[in-house]
């Protein structure tokens, strides 16, 4: 199956990014007290107290550079405000059967068939924090690839909270 939506740059209308509020206080946290350490006046110029100090002051600034950078924003499903997180689980080629047997309760599996027979499959997932919401896709490493041999599902509610307990005995 060729299909150009993958679950990496899939885009569903209950999904949004916003500010991580947690991440920016840590990081203003972070660049206070990283500057404080530079301001406090040094006893000895050539010291190693002087050196820890300005290796600590430049760790601290550098963290909180990293987290208004990199942790500035996260994704959240809209209807709960649940943040969202990405999980994947790994199937050998044997357990791929009983994985389409407990997908066949949420969506339709006809249509998802193995590229290789003794190749691993990979389901990954989107899910919200609060087991509302589920996005989900199965891969197959084949020729150096991960090839996607099923299209992208959503679950919302129950079904989402099911497939979540189903993936949480993996």
């Amino acid at each position: 199956m060729e299909t150009t939506n993958t679950l990496h740059t899939f885009l569903h209308q209950d999904i949004i990014k916003r500010t991580n509020i947690r991440s920016i206080a840590l990081a203003v946290i972070l660049l206070i007290a990283g500057f404080g350490v530079f301001m406090i006046s040094p006893q000895d110029a050539g010291s190693n107290m002087d050196m820890l100090r300005i290796c600590v002051g430049v760790g601290l600034v550098g963290a909180a550079l990293f987290f208004i950078t990199f942790r500035g924003t996260h994704f959240v499903y809209r209807p709960t405000s649940s943040e969202v997180l990405k999980s994947s689980v790994s199937y050998k080629p044997g357990d791929f059967f009983n994985l389409k047997s407990d997908l066949k309760k949420f969506v339709d599996v006809s249509n998802i068939n193995l590229v290789e027979e003794k190749s691993p499959v990979r389901l990954d997932y989107l899910y919200s924090k609060d087991r509302k919401f589920v996005a989900f896709q199965l891969f197959q490493y084949s020729s150096y690839l991960d090839k996607p041999i099923s299209e992208v599902c959503d679950l919302k509610n129950d079904e989402a909270q099911s497939l979540m307990t189903l993936l949480e005995r993996k």
